[in-house]
């Protein structure tokens, strides 16, 4: 697949599989007394090993060799301290888009209401983050 065709097919992704941003109303339904979300949410803490190292590599200042010197329980360490895991952004998401999330390993919270995607990533656009192109691919 050319560079081109994969971003016109990652265009579409989001245009048709991405609805809206609700982090407000998201925020305010986990804040209801007894609250039973948590129990909705699939895949919360993303722990694969890929996750860990893009994490490290492009939200920190962690230099690359410390990185190579850590195992893979003390680099999941190091990203927790350094704030991994934290939800920037809800986006609503269509189910079909919701079960490639969860294949992926991603965080997805399904609800009679619908479905988001808890982004734990800030600062670059959806068409940028590397599940979404894994989707793409298959």
């Amino acid at each position: 697949m050319t560079k081109n065709t994969l971003e016109k097919r990652i265009e579409t992704l989001i245009q048709q599989e991405i609805f809206t941003n609700q982090s407000f109303l998201v925020e305010e339904l986990i804040l209801k007394p007894n609250p039973d979300w948590i129990e909705h949410i699939e895949n919360y803490y993303d722990e694969n090993s890929e996750t860990i190292e893009a994490y490290l590599t492009c939200e920190t200042d962690i230099k690359e060799a410390t990185l190579q010197e850590l195992d893979v329980h003390e680099r999941l360490d190091l990203a927790r301290e350094e704030g991994f895991e934290k939800v920037f952004e809800r986006w609503l998401v269509s189910d079909w888009l919701a079960d490639g999330l969860k294949e992926f390993e991603q965080p997805v919270l399904e609800m009679d209401y619908g479905s988001w995607w808890p982004i734990t990533c800030n600062g670059q656009a959806i068409k940028m983050d590397y599940v979404i192109c894994l989707i793409v691919r298959t």
